[in-house]
């Protein structure tokens, strides 16, 4: 009898940590980094038509379809606006590329627009926002290309700068293309990238 249950109590621990490693590999497979590298807004035989179109642009793309949040805030001379504000109120499960324009507002000759756009399996969202155009110097800050060949890591809950874009009416010191430059201009627009917990 003793030695019935000592194979059964040893069937129950074996149990036990076999489950106990099964929830501890879905939680670390649940906790993989995302990782964000730069890529181009023109790609192939679209390059042909950027100088015909009065279009400036990045884009960046994620290592694999993630679920993630896409924000963007508003700086003023150092000092935030407008935070937080979400590409889509939705949880989106599937982006793969986000991209960034730069254009002409054609019913606003006084202003730009800035287009933001993402794309994944069967998913497309776009937002366009006003920007102030009667500015002397301008720049953009491709801060996953700053990255570097290794990209951009996002840890699950974390939220980082992915592009930006400032303005100053008046020359100052040479702008440089980083997320501090973007919070320092009179002017700039900064977008992140929120991944789920």
């Amino acid at each position: 009898m003793k030695k019935w249950t000592y194979m059964l109590a040893a069937g129950f621990l074996l149990a036990g940590c076999s489950q106990g490693e099964g929830l501890k590999q879905k939680k670390q497979s649940g906790e993989e980094v995302i990782t964000v590298k730069a890529s181009e807004l023109f790609k192939g035989g679209e390059k042909a038509l950027q100088p015909h179109l009065h279009i400036q642009g990045d884009a960046v793309i994620l290592n694999k379809p993630s679920d993630v949040a896409v924000t963007f805030d508003i700086w003023q001379n150092g000092k935030i606006a407008q935070k937080g504000s979400r590409l889509s109120n939705d949880p989106q499960g599937d982006i793969k590329e986000i991209s960034f324009s730069l254009q002409p507002d054609l019913s606003n000759k006084n202003s730009q627009l800035v287009t933001i756009a993402c794309n994944g399996n069967e998913l497309s969202l776009s937002s366009s926002v006003d920007v102030p155009s009667d500015t002397s110097i301008s720049w953009a800050a491709d801060l996953a290309e700053n990255a570097g060949d290794e990209g951009l890591k996002i840890k699950p809950g974390e939220r980082k700068a992915i592009w930006g874009y400032g303005m100053n009416k008046v020359n100052g010191a040479a702008s440089s293309t980083t997320e501090e430059s973007i919070q320092q201009a009179e002017w700039g627009m900064l977008i992140y990238i929120e991944a789920a917990r």
